[in-house]
């Protein structure tokens, strides 16, 4: 079997992190699950180690895509 990931696979990996650790922090603040602003607020300024690279988000939850395999 190869050894060699997908690049969605891997994208869809960090995204998910991503949304896991918002939505963590949202319920720890008392918020509801179901309150995507909540949600998103704490999307913001998150750094972690992903499948990626190391994954920063910024107040604007944008993030460098530049080393994405299928972005040219």
């Amino acid at each position: 079997m190869s050894s060699q990931v997908n690049g969605y696979a891997e994208s869809f990996h960090d995204s998910l992190l991503l949304y896991v650790k918002a939505l963590s922090a949202t319920i720890k603040q008392g918020g509801s699950p179901l309150n995507g602003r909540a949600i998103s607020q704490n999307m913001r300024n998150i750094s972690f180690d992903g499948e990626l690279k190391k994954t920063q988000s910024r107040q604007t939850t944008t993030r460098d895509i530049s080393s994405y395999g299928y972005v040219r």
